[in-house]
Formats: structure tokens, C-alpha cells, sequence
């Protein structure tokens, strides 16, 4: 068996001094609580939800969204035509 390294959930402290946990695959907030050390049972046991995954996988880009390079291409040839 591959020994296998712990997946680690970054923490960030919010405002009101609560921490947050975040899922690194999914990068789902797991859990908040008033104490850092209370996150870790919801580290250990969280499991990534298979929807928000499959979403994630097949995400693609819209189709119509354009290039910087082809925006410009755009622009130099309006510029060029003017003048013509």
C-alpha cells in the first residue's frame, strides 16, 4: 500500500475572530467555529459532495468569450480601415 500524505485544510481567522475551514479538492467552506482547534474533527471526516465535483469537472468556458489577441486584432484593423 502507497503511504499517502493527509490532505491539509487551509484556515483563514474571519472578522469576528471564528475560523473557517476550507476543502482543498472541492474548496467548500467545511465549517466555522469560534475555536481553530475545533476544526479539525471536520477536517478528518469531511467528504467532498460528488455534484459540486462533477460540476467542477465539466466546466467549461463560454464558447463566445473572446481573446485579448483577438480583441485586439479587433481594434487594429477598425483603426486601419479607418483611415482607408
Amino acid at each position: 500500500m502507497a503511504f499517502r500524505l493527509p490532505l491539509l485544510f487551509p484556515h483563514r481567522q474571519n472578522r469576528d475572530r471564528s475560523f473557517d475551514s476550507i476543502c482543498p479538492t472541492c474548496f467548500a467552506t467545511i465549517a466555522n467555529e469560534k475555536s481553530e482547534s475545533d476544526l479539525a474533527t471536520f477536517d478528518r471526516d469531511h467528504i467532498c459532495d460528488p455534484v459540486v465535483m462533477f460540476d467542477r469537472a465539466n466546466f467549461r468556458p463560454p464558447t463566445h468569450a473572446k481573446t485579448i489577441m483577438e480583441l485586439a486584432r479587433e481594434i487594429c484593423n477598425t483603426l486601419l480601415h479607418r483611415g482607408s
